[in-house]
């Protein structure tokens, strides 16, 4: 009987058909070059299978590490949020008169200081409402930092309010004030407020 191989193949992987059989249902394999018995189909399958279950251990454990990590967070919030644990900090600018032991009191901050359990807005109502400090701003900075800078403020007897800064280069200042007083008397203008900064000095109509 007359031999027939598949052309192209190297000798040791020819697969030789009986002259007159039809070979349109045997299943070749990846390369579409040998085709593949029972056995070997059986192989391929559970190799798949095995590649697609570590896949999916693979993405469960991505998503457990995720989870884990939010979890955690979550938890450390609770902690920093609820417990008398110190966390961050307060940093006081501009303090010319009043001591940062006091505007931490008046500003409600407790013994320890934990950013978490502050509110820059109640900290600066509750300033703003002591007459030692004139203008302030409580700000919060990532990641665990509260600035508050706070503005010395004087009143003429007109009620004029004259914004002193954080109150150095005094005598500066001074001659600064002197100046734009007799400036708004001479034109009689109508202020709102004055900045006395000694660099860019600021007088805002009403």
């Amino acid at each position: 009987m007359e031999k027939h191989h598949l052309d192209g193949q190297p000798e040791e992987a020819r697969f030789y058909i009986p002259e007159g059989a039809d070979n349109k249902g045997v299943p070749y394999g990846n390369e579409g070059e040998m085709p593949l018995t029972a056995a070997q189909e059986k192989i391929e399958q559970r190799r798949k299978n095995r590649q697609r279950r570590e896949e999916g251990r693979r993405r469960r454990r991505k998503r457990l590490q995720v989870i884990g990590a939010v979890a955690g967070v979550f938890v450390l919030w609770l902690l920093l949020r609820f417990l008398p644990v110190p966390f961050g900090s307060v940093v006081i600018e501009g303090n010319g008169t009043m001591p940062d032991e006091d505007v931490l009191r008046v500003a409600g901050v407790p013994s320890y200081v934990n950013v978490v359990q502050l509110s820059t807005s109640t900290m600066r109502e509750r300033l703003v409402r002591d007459l030692r400090v004139g203008e302030v701003t409580v700000e919060r900075q990532f990641p665990a930092t509260i600035h508050v800078f706070k503005e010395l403020i004087a009143y003429t007897t007109d009620g004029l309010s004259i914004h002193l800064g954080d109150g150095d280069r005094v005598s500066e200042r001074a001659s600064v004030t002197e100046e734009l007083l007799n400036e708004i008397a001479k034109k009689q203008l109508s202020i709102q407020y004055i900045d006395v900064n000694p660099d860019a000095p600021i007088v805002k109509e009403k």
